[in-house]
């Protein structure tokens, strides 16, 4: 493609027999005009949810589950590549493995509501289910916040590790951020589970 930079040096020394009536002059200025408009701009944003959850498909022709990665499969919601991944045994990189926010597959899973996913992973070795992303979240802060009950139960019921009391930063706990969203089911499920509301902590149901 040419570059704008050459464009505009080939649009600056016409050649002396053209003028402003010549019809190929003006086709020469529509075409530099259009390429100019397909160049991203400066300051358009390159960040796009693509970067942020990769959509991961196998290469056409690829066999089996192709190239993807224990997280990858988690984060495509594909149950049956994750079962065969288990199967066959993970290592401790794969089964530790975060994408650029910090997240392991199961914490994707739990923040997207995957919920064939996250039985599969209790069976997973070294998967850490108090693992904190970069902004202090778990993957039962994630499934707490979003509402996904089904999930929450099984963290609480399945994932012995699970510590329910885990907090952020902020100090905030998946039953306060459940509370904050107004997550009912999800908060009498923590509560049941043991844990406990600061008494000063503002609006159980806030929100409807």
């Amino acid at each position: 493609m040419t570059d704008a930079c050459g464009g505009g040096e080939q649009a600056a020394a016409p050649a002396p027999s053209l003028d402003a009536s010549d019809p190929e002059l003006h086709y020469e200025e529509e075409e530099e005009e259009e390429e100019e408009k397909s160049e991203p701009s400066d300051t358009s944003s390159i960040l796009s949810d693509d970067s942020v959850y990769p959509c991961y498909e196998p290469s056409p022709g690829a066999g089996g589950d192709g190239h993807l990665s224990l997280y990858q499969c988690c984060a495509r919601n594909d149950a049956k590549l994750v079962w065969e991944k288990l199967e066959h045994g993970v290592t401790r990189s794969e089964a530790t493995e975060l994408d650029i926010n910090g997240r392991n597959g199961l914490m994707v899973a739990c923040y997207k509501g995957f919920v064939d996913i996250v039985p599969l992973l209790q069976k997973c070795p070294y998967l850490n289910v108090n693992q904190q992303d970069k902004d202090g979240n778990t993957a039962l802060m994630m499934a707490a916040q979003a509402g996904h009950i089904t999930i929450v139960n099984y963290l609480l019921n399945y994932y012995p590790m699970l510590d329910v009391d885990k907090r952020d930063p902020r100090g905030l706990t998946a039953l306060m951020k459940a509370a904050v969203q107004g997550r009912q089911d999800c908060v009498a499920a923590l509560l049941l589970a043991g844990e406990h509301l600061p008494g000063d902590f503002p609006g159980l149901f806030g929100k409807g």
